[in-house]
């Protein structure tokens, strides 16, 4: 070897040593997610952070839409070419834990102190068995938004109970309005326009029971009237838009944002899109109005989506480290300001720049978790519920709303899927 060659070569292995660790060991992370236009921009930049202080790993995003994600992921997870993280809807996530797909991270919950950090309601939507599979970001509650600045030029009073929200219904749909904006395409959204009315017939305590304690049943009198409030009742005061089974949910927002529906009945995750499309509105949430006299008014609560780790994951311990960061200081400042999110974890509101809607939010998930507050929260069935239950959830509600099947036949239906994917 030549003199010159011998120095050149020299050098090059004097670089290459010199060179910081990340250089010679990148990690590329693939993840999908399907935040959205509200969420999106804040994850753009926990991403870009979170990549500025690790600059051994490379995260490739890739947004996928949550129905899609439902649909393709068990494929792709299975073949081990799908993301190494991704964020997916619990219940869907649930049966890949379960069939191998995806990893336990409970070493991961020890390492990082999620178990200290996080609240104990928090985490148990993603526990099977006593193990931890996912992480929630979105500790979600569901009520009924309202347009106050709506009532007050109209001169209504909000409706409080059934009979003052049918009396409401005929006068707002007289007046040109749709007085709920609520909507039953692809029909997720019947999963709380029957649990929230469930919740104020037959209670917190008989949910409870019969989702953890396998008492009850789902054919009982009290749900196939809950079934009949929202389906029979408000259906027949005009309550909703006459294509309700058609209005997809991009819809139903519009309907609320432009002031064409005073009340919207859905979940706090829509609270960043009030934000930004009606931020000089007067809008507050109240609990669905009682359905039975004297009866309770309860929000139900739950986690919608959480981060998993694939089980072909290249390098999990980076995929856990990416996780860990989406409750970073510096992250939960997007998340809550900027996307309206609420973290399964203790937040100060004074800590953050909110409106009165999002420190109401944070204020009523923070109480809830206090044995001693007086607030009760009911549960968003679906996420606990096996997949079988939730389509007939979504299918059984459409035909019901379109005079196909009866609220008892519904009930039944239900009673015997449940049955049927009990392990």
């Amino acid at each position: 070897m030549s003199t010159l060659k011998r120095i050149v070569s020299i050098t090059f292995v004097l670089l290459v040593l010199s060179l910081p660790a990340y250089a010679q060991d990148q990690i590329t992370l693939l993840v999908w997610d399907h935040f959205g236009s509200v969420s999106g921009g804040p994850a753009d930049m926990i991403y870009e952070q979170f990549m500025a202080e690790n600059p051994n790993i490379v995260i490739q995003r890739e947004v996928v839409d949550a129905q899609q994600i439902k649909d393709i992921a068990p494929t792709a997870l299975a073949s081990g070419q799908g993301p190494d993280l991704i964020y997916m809807d619990i219940s869907d996530a649930r049966p890949l834990f379960q069939g191998g797909l995806l990893i336990a991270l409970d070493d991961y919950a020890e390492q990082y102190g999620w178990y200290d950090r996080f609240y104990e309601n928090g985490l148990s939507w993603s526990i099977v068995d006593g193990q931890l599979f996912g992480l929630g970001m979105e500790f979600e509650f569901v009520g009924v938004f309202i347009n106050n600045d709506i009532f007050e030029r109209e001169g209504w009073a909000v409706p409080t109970n059934l009979e003052e929200t049918l009396a409401y219904c005929q006068a707002a749909s007289a007046a040109g309005y749709v007085p709920f904006a609520h909507g039953q395409n692809p029909g997720w959204q019947t999963f709380f326009s029957f649990t929230m009315p469930l919740h104020n017939t037959v209670g917190v305590e008989w949910v409870e029971n019969r989702v953890f304690n396998d008492t009850g049943s789902w054919d009982d009198p009290g749900v196939v009237r809950a079934i009949e409030v929202f389906y029979r009742d408000m259906r027949d005061a005009n309550c909703f838009d006459p294509d309700v089974n058609g209005l997809d949910w991009q819809t139903q927002q519009d309907l609320f944002f432009s002031g064409e529906a005073p009340l919207f009945p859905t979940g706090t995750w829509v609270v960043g899109g009030i934000i930004q499309n009606m931020p000089d509105a007067n809008v507050t949430m109240m609990p669905f109005p009682a359905t039975v006299p004297d009866g309770p008014r309860i929000y139900t609560t739950g986690m919608g989506s959480a981060w998993f780790i694939a089980s072909s994951a290249a390098n999990p311990d980076a995929a856990a480290q990416l996780i860990d960061f989406m409750f970073s200081d510096f992250a939960l400042e997007q998340w809550v300001e900027q996307a309206g999110y609420v973290p399964p974890l203790p937040l100060d509101a004074d800590d953050y720049e909110l409106t009165e809607l999002q420190k109401f939010v944070l204020e009523t998930l923070s109480a809830s978790v206090d044995p001693d507050s007086g607030v009760s929260l009911g549960y968003n069935i679906d996420v606990l519920a096996p997949r079988p239950f939730n389509t007939m959830l979504q299918e059984g509600f459409q035909a019901v709303m379109a005079d196909l099947k009866s609220p008892e036949e519904q009930a039944a239906d239900l009673e015997r899927i449940w049955e049927e994917n009990q392990e």
